[in-house]
């Protein structure tokens, strides 16, 4: 997963979870099915957080590899 879609997936998860919780504020649930309700959006948004720290951490490992890939071509450690 690139760290765009990482984001991305994370900001469309918030967004939900802001907007079901204005609604279910409004709706007619018995408290039980809030909280699971909202127990089920935390627990997606959790996922999500999840995603983006491993997207970054490969993005920072990639970036570092790229970069001593060219270091070392530079230095013809390694055939170009």
């Amino acid at each position: 997963m690139s760290i765009y879609s990482g984001i991305y997936h994370a900001i469309i998860i918030c967004s939900n979870f802001i907007r079901h919780k204005i609604s279910v504020q409004f709706s007619l649930f018995s408290i039980k099915e809030n909280q699971s309700y909202f127990l089920t959006l935390f627990l997606q948004l959790k996922q999500a957080i999840v995603q983006i720290i491993y997207a970054l951490k490969n993005h920072k490992l990639m970036s570092n590899l790229q970069s001593n890939i060219k270091r070392l071509k530079k230095n013809k450690y390694i055939a170009s």
